[in-house]
């Protein structure tokens, strides 16, 4: 079992002290789905720094199309070194911020413009969409890298009754250890931003009928249909979405 980095435990809302307190089961569990989380952060935050590009400068869009589609080979390099820059930064702002403030509208695209047309607005959607394809970046030689800055889940005060919400939190790891086979105060104490996504998505959709528990069995739905979608957080994506709620709508018939 490899061990996993601070990034990756990070992006699970660990610190390594807490990793290296858990049992060797729920430790497997972490550490595998580490590789994953990493790889599908790497892609966000690529959709996102191509973005700000074309955010700073209308004209890079057109250079950014012709790169994705193979016509600046330097392009790759270019995004990793500032992804990189970003990660061992340690700042806590977004890198759409980085990138505008340290930038300043370059450091991708070329000062002077491409001879192509240039293209229309859709292209930056085009741009985010394809952002996955340049992802080859080994962040694990980095020793020390920055996480994505995250806010841990809100903890009952000592001694007080326990909110709606609260009971909410823990009726969702109830089931989230059943399905990984952990103890909820486990659950609890690793899983808080799958809570927190299942708990936006019941929400948001309430209109539907959906509750934190239809949530729950459409993310299982999907893993379990082998569509390549192997964790909850995963489902919960919003490129998702669509297959969720269409599972989410058979639990609720179901119930």
């Amino acid at each position: 079992m490899d061990e996993p980095t601070d990034r990756a435990l990070k992006l699970q809302r660990l610190s390594r002290e807490e990793y290296d307190s858990l049992e060797t089961p729920a430790k497997a569990i972490v550490a595998g789905r580490s590789r994953r989380l990493v790889e599908l952060s790497n892609i966000t935050l690529a959709a996102e720094l191509l973005n700000a590009v074309i955010d700073a400068d209308v004209s890079s869009r057109t250079y950014i199309k012709e790169a994705l589609e193979g016509k600046h080979p330097d392009f790759d390099e270019k995004v990793r070194g500032i992804l990189r820059e970003y990660l061992d930064s340690g700042v806590e702002t977004g890198i759409r911020d980085y990138y505008k403030i340290k930038y300043a509208g370059g450091g991708i695209a070329p000062s002077a413009p491409t001879s192509q047309p240039q293209q229309k607005p859709k292209a930056e959607q085009t741009a985010a969409k394809d952002a996955g394809k340049m992802i080859g970046v080994d962040f694990k030689k980095k020793p020390q890298q920055a996480a994505e800055t995250a806010t841990p889940a809100p903890q009952p005060v000592s001694g007080a009754q326990p909110t709606q919400e609260d009971r909410r939190r823990r009726d969702i790891a109830v089931i989230l250890s059943r399905w990984e086979k952990r103890s909820v105060e486990v659950v609890m104490r690793t899983e808080s931003d799958v809570i927190d996504a299942v708990m936006s998505v019941a929400d948001e959709n309430s209109g539907l009928g959906l509750t934190d528990e239809t949530v729950c069995k459409a993310c299982e739905m999907i893993i379990e249909s082998k569509t390549g979608v192997q964790f909850y957080m995963e489902a919960l994506l919003p490129q998702h979405r669509a297959g969720l709620l269409e599972r989410a709508k058979t639990a609720v018939k179901l119930d």
